[in-house]
């Protein structure tokens, strides 16, 4: 039996039982390609930064600044991210905290995960709100 040096850059490596020629490839590249908006792995506190600024941004971005409406977005994103944070089972405890109502809370849940991705653990799909939708319209006879 040979041995095979590894570390030797002409090498051949083997196909089919025939030895082929080693090519050096850049396969970082190809990940960088395919992944432009990957978090630069230089300052992760800049990144984590940045994220907490896009929340907080959208936390207090309404019409008017009211801060009942952005407490009920710090609710909704609580809620999402952390459901343990506000000790809420389900909309509409949510809602009886926020003040508001169970279809406001449903509102604000769909806005943050269009603008940020489904990142919460409980967090429905569009498919899912989409069923959601018909079975209700299929309880009130309007399917």
């Amino acid at each position: 039996m040979m041995l095979v040096d590894l570390e030797q850059p002409e090498q051949p490596s083997f196909e089919d039982g025939r030895p082929v020629p080693v090519e050096n490839f850049d396969f970082e590249a190809v990940d960088r390609a395919l992944n432009p908006a990957a978090p630069p792995t230089a300052d992760p506190h800049a990144f984590a930064g940045e994220a907490i600024k896009r929340i907080l941004n959208w936390c207090y971005t309404q019409p008017k600044m009211d801060p009942q409406a952005a407490f009920r977005r710090f609710l909704v994103l609580s809620a999402m991210v952390a459901p343990e944070a506000t000790r809420a089972r389900n909309f509409t405890e949510l809602a009886t905290l926020a003040n508001c109502t169970k279809a406001n809370i449903s509102l604000l849940c769909r806005e943050f995960r269009d603008q940020f991705g489904n990142i919460a653990p409980r967090a429905r799909t569009e498919a899912g709100c989409q069923r959601m939708r018909e079975a209700r319209l299929r309880k009130l006879g309007r399917s």
